[in-house]
């Protein structure tokens, strides 16, 4: 999540699966976890949150706690910002998680460390090394030199926001978003990171450990950008289900809307109250991970949207449509003023898959999805896919 976000709390309903790491946790803390229906019809024990704060989720996800996470039954017409909040800050907290293993697995392979390593081999420098009370004394070691971390944080972050602050394309919210993600990268980076940059710092070959730590930081600068790319794919799917439902129960009630459009005031409201009690509004699910034999899998980002309003066929056609169209030779934001206009008020969400596709492989994402539906079920599952 952004720096210049500053909500306290979702007000959407989440059900959290937790991973051993984060079971482990709350059983040692002798917190009693919750047992559920998720979307997909699965029974999972975790926890139940109808108010959350995005500071524990990025916590949580941060220290590898979560598996899963699951906005149920849920309004987007109501919901949008919390909709577009939530998924931006899943992925950038993963993003955070990995940029912190990539970058201190590059530093270890470094010239600089490598030397000390073969030097002395009965005092490595490695994460093996660095394990249990080692790793408490490590974090107290760097938080005792706050001053020279200090320093050799300014000296690694500086030169890229002269970078940022200097580049034209930007205009000034956008420069302090990237000098913002830039910081939160670096300030949730690994103490071992800390005590090999305060080890060397006087040594000849140190510039090249900066150079290295700033070439990570660039790569994942533009990588995080993808976010708001899948939090909008997420919203404009989500808002197609919600229009179709809407529009399905609006028939059945015989409550007219405008033409082309859905109906509004206290006859939507009275709809929504409806398909809420009839378990009918849009399930959204975040899934972290994979299996662990599944080489690659630790970065796999799957989001599933569960649509009981979607027809398995239409949906399927009008990916094949989107396939088969240059969307190339029209921006975005035609596709927005063709919504605006009523024109393509449930289309945009699968045209949009183009603009994250070209988005994703630009930064080196690799993006699939899938349209299927779960056995001797009304439900219709929409999966995006992702290894960051």
């Amino acid at each position: 999540m952004s720096g210049r976000n500053r909500k306290k709390e979702f007000d959407i309903h989440l059900k959290i699966v937790l991973t051993e790491t984060g079971t482990g946790l709350f059983l040692r803390q002798k917190k009693g976890l919750s047992k559920f229906r998720m979307a997909d019809t699965a029974e999972e024990y975790g926890l139940v949150m109808e108010n959350s704060s995005p500071a524990s989720i990025q916590g949580f996800l941060l220290a590898d706690c979560i598996a899963k996470i699951e906005a149920a039954n849920i309004d987007p017409l109501s919901a949008r910002s919390d909709i577009i909040d939530l998924a931006k800050l899943i992925v950038h907290s993963l993003l955070y998680r990995h940029f912190d293993a990539e970058m201190l697995n590059r530093v270890l392979a470094s010239e600089i460390v490598v030397r000390w390593n073969r030097a002395n081999p009965q005092s490595l420098i490695d994460e093996k090394a660095f394990q249990g009370s080692a790793s408490s004394d490590l974090k107290k070691l760097v938080r005792d030199k706050a001053p020279d971390v200090e320093k050799i944080r300014k000296l690694i972050l500086d030169p890229l926001k002269l970078g940022i602050a200097g580049n034209a394309r930007f205009d000034n919210e956008e420069k302090k978003i990237q000098i913002l993600q830039i910081e939160k990268f670096m300030d949730i980076s690994n103490a071992l990171l800390w005590y090999i940059l305060l080890k060397f710092q006087s040594d000849w070959n140190f510039r090249d450990l900066t150079l290295v730590i700033r070439g990570c930081l660039v790569e994942y600068l533009k990588k995080v950008q993808v976010a708001d790319y899948i939090a909008l794919m997420i919203m404009e799917l989500a808002l197609a289900s919600a229009y179709r439902s809407i529009r399905k129960e609006a028939a059945i009630a015989e409550l007219g809307g405008p033409p082309g459009g859905i109906p509004e005031g206290e006859k939507l409201g009275g709809i929504i109250k409806s398909l809420k009690a009839k378990n009918s509004l849009v399930s959204i699910a975040w899934k972290m991970g994979g299996n662990s034999s599944s080489i690659g899998t630790e970065r796999r980002l799957q989001v599933v949207l569960y649509d009981r309003s979607a027809d398995l066929r239409e949906i399927r056609n009008g990916i094949d449509e989107v396939k088969s169209a240059d969307v190339k030779k029209r921006s975005i934001y035609s596709f927005y003023r063709e919504k605006e206009d009523g024109k393509a008020q449930t289309g945009l969400g699968l045209y949009y898959i183009s603009y994250l596709e070209e988005a994703c492989e630009r930064v080196d994402i690799k993006f699939e999805y899938l349209v299927n539906q779960i056995p001797d079920t009304d439900i219709t599952m929409i999966t995006l896919s992702f290894i960051l």
